[in-house]
Formats: C-alpha cells, sequence, structure tokens
C-alpha cells in the first residue's frame, strides 16, 4: 500500500483560494509628456526653426503679419506674375513627377475659408506615401496632391458601385420583365443551388412532406431490420424507434461501432514492466476511485472511464509508486470534462487528495496522459454494453443493479483488465440472471444483441464468480455501495456455492 492515498476524508466543501487584485490598474498612469513637460522644451525649440515660416503661412492667409510678412507676400506676387498658377482639381490620376522649377499649388479650399498658396521650397510636414500611377496624368493633375479621407472614401463608393453594376445585367424583353443576373454565378451553381430548401423557402405543404417520406424511410428500414431478425428475439429498437431520444433507427449500429472500437483500445497486462507497483495498489486506487465518485456523485460512466484510462496510461508509461493516486485524480478530472455537464473544478480534486499534489501537477499530468493516449478517449465501456442487453431483454432494475453491481467489482481485479468490454458485461449479466434464479439465463435475444452464446461466456463467467467469492476484505467501498436500498441491495444477494450454466 502507499501512503499517499487518503480514503477517510470525503464530504467536505472544496478549498477556494482568492488572490487580491491590484489596487492600481493597468496604462492607468498619465503619458510622459503630460507628466514632464521640461522634457518637450527641446523639441519645442527644434522646432522653432520652421515655425516662422509656419507661421507666415497663417498669417498670410489672415491677411495681416511683419514685414517679413509683406516682404513674403511681395515674393509670392513676383513668382506667381511670372509663372501661372496650376489649380488642382481631385482625379484618380495622383501624383506625376515633381518639376525642376519652382511651382506654386493653389489647395482646394474648404467651407468657410481662403484657399492658400504655398511655395514648393516651403518644407511641408506630411507623413504620406507617393503613389505613382502606371500612366502618367497630363494637365492639371501633374503635381502630386494629397488625398484626404473624403476622397478616399468616395474613391471606395465609386468602385464598390462600378463593381455592382459590372456584377448584375438587366436583360429586357418586349414579352417579360427585366430580370437581373448574376455575373459571378454559373448556370452549374444555379441547378445546385435548386437542390437546397430552407424552412423559408420551402412551404409547409413540402415541409410535411418530407417529414412523411423521411417517417416512412424509417419505418421500411425497421421492417428490413425486423425480417432479419432469427425467429424469438424480440425487436427492442422497432419499440422505440419513434422515440428521438433513443435512436432506435441508429442504435444497435452504436454499438457495433463501440465493438469495432473494441480492438483498437486493447489494454495489455503492465505490472510486469511496472517496477514499482502491483496488484494490490492497483485495486485500492481503484476503490478509492469509486469513493470520489460517490462523493461529487459523478456519473457511473465517468468512474468507468477514469479507470480505462489509467489502465491505458499505465500500460504505455513507467509510473513511480508516489505519483500513482496523481494518475487516478487526473484521470477522473480528465473524464468528469468528458462526460460530466457540471464537471467538478480542479480544486476539489486537489481537495480530495488532502492537498497532496498541487493544481499545476494535476495539469501537468493531464497533458501527458491525453498525450499518451492520442487525445482520444471515446472508449467502449463494459457500463454501456450492460445498460444495453439488459434493456433489450426488458430486464428488471433488481437483475441490471446486480449486474453493475458485479461489474464494478471486476474493475479492482487486474486479472480482467485484458478482457473485452463487451464480453465482460454479458459475463456480468449472465452471471446476475443466475444468481436470480432465471430460467433459460441467456436467451435467444441476449445472445442476438451481445454476440456471444453461452458457449463464449462459460469461462469468464466462472472467472467472475470466483473472484467475487473470495475478494479481500480491506476493499469494502464497492460493498457498501450496492448494500444500500437505493441500488436494491444488490451486494447482499447470496452468491451460488455451485455455478450451474
Amino acid at each position: 500500500m502507499f501512503s499517499n492515498l487518503n480514503m477517510n476524508r470525503f464530504g467536505g466543501g472544496s478549498k477556494s483560494t482568492s488572490t487580491g487584485a491590484n489596487s492600481k490598474a493597468a496604462g492607468g498612469g498619465k503619458r510622459k509628456a503630460e507628466v514632464s513637460p521640461r522634457k518637450m522644451e527641446p523639441i519645442t525649440k527644434k522646432r522653432s526653426a520652421l515655425g516662422d515660416l509656419t507661421n507666415a503661412v497663417k498669417k498670410k492667409a489672415l491677411g495681416g503679419g511683419t514685414n517679413k510678412d509683406k516682404h513674403a507676400k511681395a515674393t509670392l506676387a513676383a513668382v506667381a506674375a511670372e509663372k501661372p498658377v496650376v489649380r488642382v482639381t481631385r482625379s484618380k490620376s495622383l501624383v506625376s513627377e515633381e518639376p525642376k522649377e519652382t511651382a506654386q499649388v493653389v489647395a482646394p479650399a474648404k467651407k468657410g475659408k481662403t484657399s492658400q498658396t504655398v511655395d514648393k521650397d516651403v518644407p511641408v510636414l506630411v507623413k504620406a506615401k507617393i503613389i505613382v500611377p502606371e500612366k502618367l496624368s497630363v494637365g492639371p493633375s501633374k503635381l502630386p496632391v494629397r488625398q484626404t479621407r473624403a476622397s478616399r472614401t468616395r474613391i471606395s463608393e465609386e468602385k464598390e458601385n462600378s463593381t455592382t453594376v459590372q456584377a448584375r445585367r438587366v436583360t429586357r424583353s418586349s414579352n417579360s420583365k427585366p430580370t437581373v443576373q448574376d455575373s459571378s454565378t454559373s448556370a452549374d451553381d444555379e441547378e445546385d443551388s435548386s437542390l437546397y430548401k430552407t424552412a423559408v423557402s420551402t412551404p409547409e405543404s413540402d415541409l410535411s412532406q418530407s417529414v412523411e417520406d423521411q417517417n416512412r424511410k424509417n419505418e421500411q428500414l425497421s421492417l428490413q431490420k425486423k425480417s432479419k431478425l432469427p425467429h424469438g428475439v424480440v425487436d427492442f429498437d422497432a419499440e422505440t424507434v419513434k422515440d428521438q431520444y433513443q435512436v432506435g433507427l441508429y442504435a444497435e449500429e452504436i454499438f457495433a461501432y463501440y465493438k469495432r472500437r473494441e480492438n483498437r483500445f486493447h489494454v495489455k497486462k503492465y505490472l510486469d514492466e511496472q517496477t514499482e507497483l502491483n496488484r494490490n495498489m492497483r485495486s485500492i486506487l481503484v476503490d478509492w476511485m469509486v469513493e470520489v465518485q460517490e462523493s461529487f456523485e459523478l456519473n457511473h460512466e465517468t468512474m468507468y472511464l477514469g479507470v480505462k484510462i489509467v489502465d491505458l496510461f499505465l500500460s504505455k508509461t513507467i509510473v513511480k509508486r508516489e505519483q500513482l493516486q496523481l494518475v487516478g485524480t487526473t484521470a477522473l478530472y480528465i473524464a468528469a470534462k468528458y462526460d460530466e455537464r457540471c464537471p467538478p473544478a480542479i480544486d476539489d480534486f486537489c481537495y480530495i487528495c488532502d492537498d497532496a499534489y498541487p493544481t499545476k501537477e494535476i495539469i501537468k499530468m493531464e497533458m501527458i496522459i491525453l498525450r499518451s493516449l492520442n487525445y482520444d478517449i471515446g472508449f467502449p465501456l463494459s457500463y454501456r454494453f450492460v445498460r444495453r442487453y439488459s434493456r433489450c431483454a426488458k430486464l428488471d432494475m433488481d437483475t441490471l443493479t446486480l449486474a453493475r453491481y458485479i461489474l464494478e467489482m471486476s474493475l479492482m481485479e487486474y486479472d480482467f483488465i485484458d478482457v473485452k468490454d463487451s464480453m465482460l458485461a454479458a459475463s456480468a449479466l449472465l452471471l446476475a440472471l443466475v444468481m436470480k434464479k432465471v430460467k433459460a439465463p441467456w436467451s435467444k435475444t441476449l445472445e442476438y444483441y451481445s454476440g456471444y452464446n453461452k458457449e463464449d461466456l462459460f469461462d469468464l463467467t466462472h472467472r467472475l464468480h470466483e473472484y467475487l467469492t473470495n475478494v479481500p476484505s480491506h476493499l469494502k467501498t464497492i460493498r457498501s455501495k450496492y448494500s444500500h436500498k437505493v441500488f436494491y441491495e444488490a451486494a447482499k444477494v447470496p452468491l451460488p456455492d455451485e455455478l450451474k450454466l
């Protein structure tokens, strides 16, 4: 036995830790330009050399200024007299090569403002890329023009409108109304689109007709399946074919698929390769996992899946003794997230281990286990098979619960890990029927739906009977669980001294 397993600490609330949030929000401080204005002074001085020129342009536009401004006005007027003023209009052709001589640009006037004249020699601080078109325009569009946001929006709208107009062709004829055809849609696409119907486009009469056709097909399939059934076999799926939750039309195919996947997840005996583990340690771990399942009120499928994950992982990885409970806890954590509607939090699994393993170790082990299993944990489980067999045979809950007790006890035995889940479920159900003293326990219905006859289950059923008569006394969780009235006191049903099949 290994010391890390805690068998008695259950039933309490999970530990929860909370860390205080930082009082200062991220990004809440001011920028450097606002808190230290002194650093901006050198930048202002650097820009003062350009300030006279830019201010002169502004004052010139307002009609005032100093002697320097008046001298600048005279210079600009002389240049304007010598060179013709080139007025630039907005067009799609934006930029051409710059002329070598000095030129002036009369910017387009905005609303409520006069047009401003800017000399080329005056440096302009504009962060814009110059776009050279493939074909140079002639006339007024030779000089570079800065494209504004309004012009870009207008040009994009014009492109979209032109694309829309080109994509649609309106054909008119004398005898028919105008029809709109999309040039991007081919004749093949139109034919394919007619095959798809939606609830909006399909009339109610067509919808009802499609439902009736589907029901008729389902009835035909059920009749074909019923004709293939052997004599004396009850067609359970035909009785539930109209129940959408039981999917009777596909149930047989689903369990046939489960059987095909059994060969893929076959577990081999691994204790010979494990240097620090033995049979007793595995039995104690499974017994503890059943107790965790009861404490958290998990589904039985979750517990069966957790045990399967442990066996498959141990068959591929060497695990030390002190890490065995961590593997079992992480396997249950993975199974709960896979099967439960509201799985427990990871802190609850830490608490159930008496905080022997921190959260980081469980997350790390989770990644190791999932990688070793190639992230495929959709295993066929014996619990699902035994429930399917009992439902098809229309057995009562007492017999089903007894079979579940036998099946759950078999999880603790190492010798059963290499047995197929479908065969183990069938043998557990056969032993339960014998313990209930049912005449002709293995009927043709059970033989048909399970795929095993009595001869196939003879040896395995005797092995289960022998194990139940010699269960170790320290493994009490499953026995006490099924001794309760909720489980019909299945553990108290006496075993026959001699098994007669």
